[in-house]
């Protein structure tokens, strides 16, 4: 049975229209897909842009608290402003949201700042290209009351050691005559790394260690080990005191040789009455054998920098180093997101 060729030719038309009209819906699709995406993206770049403000807005919020602390206090305890966390508080709205309305954003910001000295600085294990065998001894006990294997103190002090210049000869005694010499090096300007030694390659210069994730790189660390530690040890631009009003129980106990009982009373005793001065606590503490003010402290130079903010569909972690002068001045030493 044939059919008439109009009506074949209709039927292709039609069929011709349908596959028209397919393609048509399906490239109109494609194209507000694209756009949603582009939308999509550019309120992702926005809300990030709006929570890094956030971050830094809160980081000199607290380097002004740190700055007018300095200046009313040199002591520096566990009941001041700077060491209140701020937990999950909104932020206002100030931008307009995709509605162009004025409601409130679920937003949030949560921040605290530790002192840096009030963690075992692994910057005191070798100094100017000598190991110091006292600190070593610290840290082994600090690893041996946190239950880890305190060999690692020993070949963490060799791979600080590493990452310094070897120690220089004695010099001979400055002249009596000739050009006058450099004015000595002021003491509230921010430590800086050691540079690197003259003569020596790119490939014998080792990476300082900046994180206690870097430690990695040393034989016998674990995550699991870090992850312990990260409440206790910390590296410094340059060898510090521990601040015996806000150290830990584990670490004073380390740095003091008391035990474990004593170093927890002491830290109970601080929260009614912190220590005025170092000797303050020696007296307290009737150690055995006096510490020198490289050892122990009552004010601290580093903070360490944690904020955290949520704004829509970001949500961005910054830490930070912040060396404080004795002036009250302060300096961002390293900043990561």
């Amino acid at each position: 049975m044939s059919y008439p060729s109009n009506l074949k030719q209709r039927g292709v038309a039609v069929v011709t229209a349908l596959l028209l009209t397919t393609l048509a819906v399906t490239i109109v699709a494609s194209v507000f897909w694209q756009q949603q995406v582009q939308v999509r993206a550019v309120e992702n770049q926005r809300s990030q842009s709006q929570t890094q403000w956030v971050l830094r807005a809160a980081l000199d919020w607290t380097r002004i608290i740190l700055r007018d602390d300095a200046r009313t206090t040199v002591v520096d305890q566990l009941g001041e402003k700077w060491a209140i966390p701020l937990v999950d508080a909104r932020l206002d709205d100030y931008i307009e949201n995709d509605h162009g309305d004025s409601e409130v954003r679920n937003g949030t910001l949560s921040g605290s700042v530790i002192d840096a000295q009030s963690r075992y600085n692994l910057s005191n294990l070798a100094v100017d290209g000598v190991i110091n065998p006292q600190e070593v001894l610290v840290y082994q006990r600090l690893l041996g009351f946190l239950g880890i294997n305190p060999s690692l103190a020993a070949a963490t002090a060799k791979a600080v050691l590493a990452t310094q210049p070897p120690s220089a000869p004695p010099s001979a005694p400055p002249p009596t005559t000739g050009p006058p010499l450099k004015p000595p090096p002021n003491p509230d300007a921010p430590p800086v790394p050691d540079a690197p030694t003259a003569g020596t390659s790119s490939q014998d210069q080792r990476a300082l260690f900046i994180h206690n994730e870097d430690l990695m790189t040393i034989p016998g660390y674990t995550p699991a080990i870090i992850d312990k530690l990260k409440n206790y040890v910390v590296i410094l631009p340059k060898p510090t005191p521990i601040n015996v009003n806000t150290t830990s129980t584990e670490v004073l106990a380390a740095k003091t040789n008391l035990s474990m009982e004593k170093a927890t009373a002491l830290v109970a005793s601080r929260a009614h009455a912190y220590f005025l001065d170092t000797m303050d606590f020696q007296n307290r503490a009737q150690l055995a054998a006096p510490l020198g003010d490289a050892d122990i402290a009552v004010s601290t130079n580093f903070f360490l920098v944690f904020n955290k903010v949520q704004w829509e569909r970001a949500n961005v972690d910054m830490q930070a180093l912040i060396y404080r002068k004795r002036t009250g001045n302060t300096t961002v030493m390293w900043l990561r997101e």
